[in-house]
């Protein structure tokens, strides 16, 4: 669904759950500074928000959980929800179950950018080359993947066979007034 012309667009965040990390902290500090006159943001948990999916509901924005429950169940009840929020654009943050079921969830719903924001390098899963099969065709279907770093945009196109024109470096940013 494309947003009305004095509509903003909703930006559709999709988690496995929000426990205390680096990632989940950058997710907090973007979701805190985003351009609310610009952008209009969901989240979305597959299982508990977590201590800082807390926090990002006290800065008001609305939290759905508790969306997993097997593959087939999760992708259904995302796209549900893309659909009923109007989701403009997707992001996707690390876990590979919010890769896998919401890139899937996302194109059903006909959400019209799905991005994948990756912090990781060289992590090896269960079945790691069926993982990596997998992932690659995923990695097809979306707009691009947003990497933390130009190194780990690197890894991306070198390692993992991304195609360049995906892969968008996007540095982690440090807020020098909270060392003051």
């Amino acid at each position: 669904m494309r947003p009305a012309a004095n509509a903003r667009p909703v930006l559709g965040v999709a988690v496995s759950t929000l426990a205390i990390g680096g990632a989940e902290q950058l997710l907090l500090e973007l979701l805190r500074r985003l351009d609310r006159d610009r952008f209009d943001p969901r989240l979305y948990c597959l299982r508990d928000p977590g201590p800082i999916g807390r926090e990002i509901a006290d800065l008001g924005v609305p939290v759905t959980h508790s969306l997993g429950g097997g593959p087939v169940r999760t992708v259904f009840r995302l796209r549900r929800a893309f659909l009923a929020d109007g989701v403009d654009a997707a992001l996707f943050i690390n876990h590979r179950n919010c890769l896998f079921y919401g890139t899937a969830a996302a194109r059903w719903a006909g959400v019209p950018v799905a991005v994948n924001w990756q912090n990781e390098t060289y992590k090896r899963h269960s079945h790691h080359a069926l993982y990596m099969l997998a992932r690659r065709g995923v990695v097809c279907s979306l707009d691009a993947l947003a990497a933390a770093s130009r190194g780990h945009a690197g890894y991306l196109v070198e390692v993992e066979k991304v195609p360049v024109r995906k892969v968008l470096a996007i540095p982690n940013a440090v807020d020098v007034d909270a060392f003051r």
